[in-house]
């Protein structure tokens, strides 16, 4: 043993004592340690470009951004969006097509879109927005048809997805940013139910992460970007923080459809979810949707009965009824024609379905009831408390009805920016 040990002390002597040997050893672990961190260096990278082109971020729920972990589905994709991007000419007229909206606020998101749709042009910055109203009134709906008709990308997350995060939240929030920023033609990031992350810091019941999770969003929109339009909806604008509602360009309130506008609604969702395709070019646009129909067919069903009158007087009785309720509703038709032998879709049972939703909807309506909050707290809480909370709703009325009057000058004064437009472009032609 002692004179393996003098062996090895004598081979290590004659190593130190060699300044060549000592050269190549430095040149081979400097080789080594400088090819492990150039490794980690290109896979990091890699990663990095195949997020940017084929992957997204944690929080985004639906994008229009090609991303599949099945490579076999690209080509198709990317055909399918070549498509709908270049053989299609995109413009402020056809910018609300399939979107229906009342017209005072169908005039309003025109003149909103017309500098997103010109900001390449102008070399603008992008606009930070506003969507507020009850849920199904078309927010989502109207951002998505923005970002496809500006030839931005679109990505859509939820506020309350933030939260479970926890101190992960920034560095998410973070890789969302820097993901949007990357695309080449930039895109519109549409934030639903903001006010469940952005809400107002003041209070004490908010933990330290969302608070720096709220900070580190105020930082990434603190500055004009040239890249993402921001679009935040809500449903209570009013409970967001102070410092993002300076980060806020524009404020567009969606109100619910009133009778004319479901009368439209159900026109179009009849037509789009329970009428065959008859022409040509709705046959062909319905086997490039739905490909897998030229194999395994699909079962169609079809109208027997549904007259003018009997729509009307739908859209009628439907008040109070959200977009999306009504599209639910049709669905709901669609789905009750094919429990019969013959899927023929007539008024009794269009009238059936109905007056499910009915009860559904005055079910909801109950859920959220304010009469039946204050009687509560009547019974729970003392006289004087009771009559606070009185109060307090009374001054909540009376915030209400400021922001509508509020609401309405800033309308007047940005269709008074329209018509100053559009009177300046006629005196040039």
């Amino acid at each position: 043993m002692a004179s393996m040990f003098n062996m090895i002390s004598s081979s290590m002597g004659q190593i130190m004592s060699n300044p060549k040997i000592l050269t190549k050893a430095a040149y081979m672990a400097f080789c080594v340690f400088g090819t492990y961190h150039l490794t980690r260096i290109s896979a990091h990278l890699l990663t990095t470009a195949l997020m940017g082109k084929f992957g997204k971020p944690q929080l985004v729920r639906e994008t229009s951004k090609i991303h599949s972990n099945n490579y076999l589905m690209l080509p198709f994709m990317y055909g399918n969006k070549f498509v709908s991007k270049n053989l299609f000419k995109h413009t402020e007229a056809n910018l609300l097509k399939g979107v229906i909206l009342d017209k005072k606020l169908e005039d309003q998101l025109r003149e909103i879109s017309y500098a997103v749709l010109n900001r390449k042009k102008h070399y603008a910055p992008a606009k930070n927005m506003l969507f507020y109203g009850p849920p199904g009134t078309g927010k989502t709906l109207f951002a998505k048809k923005l970002a496809m008709e500006s030839g931005l990308e679109y990505a859509v997350m939820v506020g309350a997805d933030i939260a479970p995060l926890g101190p992960m939240a920034v560095q998410e929030l973070n890789k969302l940013f820097d993901w949007a920023e990357k695309q080449p033609n930039g895109m519109i990031l549409f934030i639903d139910e903001a006010d469940a992350f952005l809400r107002s810091r003041k209070g004490d019941d908010i933990s330290e992460p969302m608070r720096h999770t709220i900070n580190s969003f105020l930082y990434r929109t603190g500055t004009p970007s040239e890249k993402v339009v921001l679009v935040m909806a809500t449903n209570n604008p009013d409970q967001l923080d102070e410092a993002v509602h300076d980060r806020i360009d524009e404020v567009v309130g969606f109100n619910l459809p009133n009778e004319n506008e479901r009368r439209i609604m159900l026109f179009h969702y009849l037509v789009k979810y329970c009428q065959p395709p008859s022409g040509f070019s709705e046959k062909a646009a319905f086997v490039w949707k739905y490909p897998r129909s030229l194999y395994h067919g699909k079962k169609l069903i079809r109208m027997e009965g549904v007259s003018k009158e009997i729509i009307e007087k739908i859209a009628k009785d439907t008040e109070g009824f959200s977009g999306r309720e009504l599209t639910k509703m049709v669905i709901a038709w669609h789905d009750a024609a094919f429990t019969l032998p013959d899927p023929v879709l007539s008024p009794e049972l269009m009238t059936r379905v109905l007056e499910k939703f009915h009860l559904q909807h005055k079910l909801k309506e109950n859920w959220t009831d304010e009469s039946n909050l204050r009687m509560m707290e009547k019974m729970i809480f003392l006289d004087q408390e009771a009559e606070d909370i009185e109060t307090s709703k009374s001054n909540s009325e009376a915030k209400q009805k400021k922001t509508e009057e509020l609401l309405n000058k800033i309308d007047k004064e940005r269709l008074a920016v329209k018509d100053y437009r559009v009177q300046e472009e006629a005196q040039k032609i």
